[in-house]
């Protein structure tokens, strides 16, 4: 989650991957001793993803392997990876809604600047929230409610007005 560009953004998701990795590797050895040293061992794919809500485009190398020096020559033994970069200020309130699921929702909310936009979110079609109620499981309710909760309390939005929303 990025408010504006970190050039070294590919050097920390390296090491958020390790990271994820090493805790993985520990969890499985805690359930099977030596499983990790066995060739049928597979550590699970992470999909690097950085949601950046900055308004001017993300210029930061998609690839850890243009912030090593002389990668070049070294290619081959270099750790390579892109991530992906999901640039909320590229989409439009329509664009959000037309997505129709959880995430857009998220997006929806946290694109609002001000607790006088938030008033705008009641222009968003019954049909639209009606559809995430009826297709979302319940424990994502509940955590997509708690996180509405803090980017409208971000807003200053008052309380009354946040337990309004999120109980929709």
């Amino acid at each position: 989650h990025q408010s504006e560009n970190d050039f070294d953004m590919s050097f920390r998701i390296l090491r958020y991957i390790v990271f994820i990795w090493t805790d993985y590797a520990a969890q499985q050895e805690k359930l099977h001793k030596g499983i990790t040293k066995s060739k049928a061992f597979l550590y699970p794919p992470i999909l690097p993803i950085v949601y950046y809500e900055g308004t001017s485009t993300w210029s930061a190398p998609l690839n850890f392997k243009n912030r090593v020096f002389l990668s070049d020559v070294f290619g081959d033994y270099i750790p390579s990876f892109n991530y992906l970069v999901v640039p909320l200020n590229k989409y439009s309130k329509q664009d959000l809604i037309e997505k129709n699921d959880e995430l857009s929702l998220i997006f929806l909310i946290n694109q609002l600047q001000s607790s006088s936009e938030f008033h705008n979110l009641k222009d968003i079609p019954k049909e639209y929230t009606e559809h995430l109620t009826d297709n979302t499981p319940d424990y994502l309710l509940k955590i997509i409610g708690k996180v509405i909760a803090v980017l409208l309390h971000k807003l200053n939005v008052p309380d009354e007005e946040v337990y309004d929303i999120t109980d929709q």
